[in-house]
């Protein structure tokens, strides 16, 4: 997923998919320790910086563990999470992204002048909240987001990822 952010909006084109709150996002997780630095493009995998992409890596070590059944139930704009854990984890924050792709953007100034870029899962809407112990949350996803996707993760307190799904419309 690709969360625009708005620190490169300075140099002469604004991006208008990039969030402040997307910027802030990946700063939690440089004072977390999850990355090393504020950068792009900055790639986390499992809540932790990976590098491997840039080395030429392009496939991903799948973990072993089985954390529980994460089920996901849309009824129009209203979406129902549910986690039934297989053991004693606590999930401490429920993310959902809104996720949009096949998005061409002109971009007018900075260093990509005159430049399409071609784009895939872009963060359109964002909602973060923490689990209660009902192991279940209702959301009212926004009319004002055309989307084509969404993905839904459980983190931990530390942002690391516990159990992930997605679905495209």
């Amino acid at each position: 997923m690709a969360f625009h952010v708005d620190y490169w909006d300075y140099l002469g084109w604004k991006d208008g998919y990039a969030n402040s709150a997307y910027s802030q996002r990946q700063r939690r997780h440089a004072r977390l320790g999850n990355v090393s630095s504020v950068y792009t493009p900055g790639i986390l995998v499992n809540g932790a910086e990976w590098r491997g992409l840039f080395g030429g890596r392009r496939s991903l070590r799948r973990p072993n563990a089985k954390p529980g059944v994460l089920r996901l139930t849309l009824n129009d704009k209203q979406l129902r999470v549910r986690f039934v854990p297989t053991n004693h984890i606590s999930p401490g924050l429920i993310n959902i992204a809104l996720l949009g792709y096949d998005i061409v953007t002109k971009v007018a100034g900075g260093e990509n002048a005159g430049r399409e870029l071609a784009q895939e899962f872009v963060v359109l809407h964002h909602d973060e909240e923490a689990f209660t112990r009902s192991n279940q949350a209702d959301f009212s996803l926004p009319d004002t987001v055309d989307f084509q996707a969404m993905a839904v993760w459980l983190t931990d307190d530390r942002k690391r990822v516990i159990q992930a799904c997605g679905l495209s419309l």
